[in-house]
């Protein structure tokens, strides 16, 4: 599982580019730079002087949520699916969404469709409440 972005020299000593769709789930990844002049991989760049390609550095690529996909004003009656668009999810963990409304709360199974987008049912609540 590989992805990748265009770097950017910003200065001598700054260089940034951004973190790619990560369409895998979350967890610790490898980073590392690699030289494309003139179009082909030319090599791994050395990492605090170091040219092993196991001297990477590595992050965490974390779960979360951006949005929640319309509609976002429901029947109290609960039974409507909402859909929420997020990163890093994994088809075997357990999630849940909580629905809150001052201190009252109730929660049901969501699901991971894919590992950016999750669904839930809405669930019975009384009054129509937007959420």
């Amino acid at each position: 599982q590989n992805a990748s972005s265009p770097l950017t020299v910003e200065s001598d000593i700054l260089a940034t580019c951004l973190s790619p769709f990560w369409d895998f789930p979350s967890g610790t990844v490898g980073f590392s730079l690699r030289n494309t002049t003139g179009g082909s991989t030319v090599g791994y760049v050395p990492f605090f002087g170091n040219a092993s390609v196991d001297a990477i550095l590595t992050f965490r690529f974390m779960g979360a949520w951006d949005r929640m996909r319309p509609p976002t004003n429901v029947s109290a009656a609960g039974g409507t699916t909402i859909h929420v668009d997020a990163f890093g999810l994994s088809s075997s963990a357990a999630y849940l969404c909580e629905f809150r409304r001052g201190l009252e709360s109730i929660t049901v199974a969501a699901l991971a469709e894919t590992s950016f987008l999750l669904s839930c049912v809405t669930p019975a609540w009384g009054d129509t409440y937007a959420g």
